[in-house]
């Protein structure tokens, strides 16, 4: 694809300048989703009905509830369990002050939302019945005085998302005329299928040597401030150079059959976390929508997503970018998302971790763009891999819109190594040509419709990969075109709810604990080693001790100094 540079208007596509990487043996691609957030219609829901005391609820448990859906005139009910994965006792946060100093490391456990997955039912009170129309994935929360449920739900084929009314006028661009006043309340709202959002565009980098670290270096100058002074125009590269996407469409040929885990790393810039009330709003939102784009790759792939690292910066930008995170920029710095994503990326090749992605959590547009990331770059940890091909860290950009989760999962299956699906525009008067650089409907059909997650027009309403973006991931994975090395197994994502004896929480399965053989005294009726009491012991309220917060830190082994 040959691409050049374009000022972007209302009635044009965004062009962008082609990118190289330094490493000669191997490409990447970058991919823009570009959008428009349109919300259609929205309520309040003014009731929740727990199937049990919402104040008995923890990470474990396992229950209903319902509420109204207004503008649908429905009531739906989720059928809930434990989301285990999306976080876990790997799960640290870190947040970063102003002054780029390194406030506080934390384990999640300690504080951490409330994550489920279930099943939406529509209630049939006529017939005393209920209908399964979906899938859910929410979190629960407790807001002043109450608990409340922030998430997404299916609905026949719709997204339902359920908001606090601070979080919806936030991340909303245009007004519904229903809703004014910002407040606590939750916003169940739905957008449709038949507004687009704007347009999602790629671009590659050739395997010419020469010219991948000649433009490599290009591009650093323009981040830099200095002009690039020519366009170029090289043999494009791509994916389907690996395989004709027709001969795999809706194959699952080479994705697990086991459940793998992918450990993400996620960092958010100052204006990502000022979009919050603070801070821990900040990263529950993150881990909701993670929770929420786990669905889809578990559904599909055999994949789940669970967050190993999270950063979370202040909400005051810095009036320059720190050495140690010179991705930190304010809005009205002279650099748009590219640049951020070459920032981020060389920041992210510097990182000893072992994390399948980092993603860069921002509120900066470039135009209409909200989402650029590295093709087929999973597991890549600096632009000298040692999978063998070289390639660029892998890496995306996602800003804050409404459809959040949608962006993230995009970008994110870019990483993993799909190009767009064909629309109407891609495809010639001859049908699908592997030149077209898109993923086809199928064998004999070019136009995928608009219908996909990954349709390069951002739209409502697109809940799943189409057969060709699967078969595409998968094989890629099974012919190890993509680096999958970095996936591990469930077992050893350790779960969240597991008892770990010594660490001075009484948890489910323990009698007590006193913190281990070093902090238990000589004459504690806790056993430090099986975290029971003692035979004909009664526990004093002194060893079921719970840790402090200095106690719950630790290092961060990732973050560069």
């Amino acid at each position: 694809m040959v691409l050049q540079n374009s000022t972007l208007t209302a009635m044009s596509i965004l062009t962008i300048f082609l990118i190289l990487s330094q490493v000669c043996s191997f490409y990447s691609v970058q991919a823009l989703s570009l959008a428009r957030d349109t919300i259609d219609r929205s309520s309040t829901i003014e009731r929740l009905d727990f199937s049990q005391s919402a104040h008995t609820l923890d990470s474990a448990s396992s229950f209903q509830v319902e509420f109204e859906v207004p503008y649908e005139r429905q009531r739906i009910t989720l059928n809930l369990q434990p989301s285990r994965n999306v976080v876990s006792r790997l799960t640290t946060v870190q947040h970063i002050n102003s002054t780029d100093n390194h406030d506080f490391v934390t384990d999640i456990q300690s504080q951490h939302p409330l994550l489920y997955k279930g099943v939406a039912f529509v209630n049939d009170i006529d017939k005393q019945a209920q209908r399964r129309v979906g899938w859910a994935r929410v979190m629960v929360r407790y807001r002043q005085g109450r608990h409340v449920i922030e998430g997404t739900f299916t609905n026949d084929g719709t997204y339902h998302h359920i908001s606090l009314d601070s979080n919806y006028v936030q991340a909303r661009q245009i007004q519904d005329g229903q809703l004014r006043k910002r407040s606590e309340r939750m916003v169940v709202w739905k957008r449709t299928r038949d507004e687009g959002d704007g347009t999602l565009s790629q671009r590659s980098s050739s395997d010419e040597p020469t010219c991948q670290a000649h433009r490599y270096n290009d591009r650093r100058r323009q981040t830099s401030g200095e002009q690039d002074t020519h366009h170029p125009l090289l043999a494009r590269q791509d994916v389907n150079d690996w395989f004709d996407p027709r001969d795999v469409i809706g194959s699952t040929d080479g994705c697990p059959n086991s459940r793998r885990v992918a450990l993400i790393g996620i960092a958010a810039d100052c204006s990502y976390t000022a979009e919050f009330d603070n801070m821990q709003d900040a990263r529950d939102n993150i881990i909701s929508q993670v929770n929420i784009a786990s669905q889809v790759y578990e559904d599909t792939f055999n994949i789940a997503l669970a967050i190993q690292n999270l950063t979370i910066s202040d909400s005051s930008c810095p009036s320059d970018a720190p050495r140690s995170m010179p991705w930190n920029l304010p809005c009205t710095a002279n650099v748009d998302i590219n640049d951020r994503l070459n920032l981020f990326t060389q920041w992210r090749g510097r990182l000893r971790d072992d994390n399948a992605v980092w993603s860069l959590f921002s509120a900066c547009r470039s135009g209409s763009t909200v989402g650029i990331a590295w093709i087929g770059s999973l597991c890549n940890r600096s632009r000298g891999s040692s999978w063998g091909r070289g390639g660029t860290a892998s890496a995306n950009v996602v800003v804050r819109t409404a459809s959040e989760w949608q962006v993230f999962a995009h970008e994110l299956a870019h990483n993993l190594g799909a190009s767009h699906d064909c629309t109407s525009g891609d495809c010639g008067t001859s049908g699908y040509s592997p030149s077209d650089d898109c993923c086809p409907r199928s064998e004999t059909t070019c136009d995928a419709r608009n219908q996909y997650i990954m349709n390069p027009q951002s739209s409502p309403g697109l809940e799943e990969f189409s057969p060709c973006t699967i078969g595409t991931i998968c094989t890629g994975i099974g012919e190890e075109h993509v680096d999958t090395s970095c996936l591990v197994s469930e077992d050893e994502v350790p779960d969240i709810n597991d008892s770990q004896c010594g660490n001075g929480i009484v948890e489910p399965g323990e009698s007590c604990d006193c913190g281990g053989e070093d902090r238990c005294p000589a004459d504690s009726c806790c056993n430090p080693s099986t975290c029971q009491l003692r035979s004909g012991a009664d526990l004093p309220r002194k060893h079921s001790l719970l840790r402090s917060r200095r106690d719950m830190r630790r290092k961060f082994k990732s973050m560069p100094r």
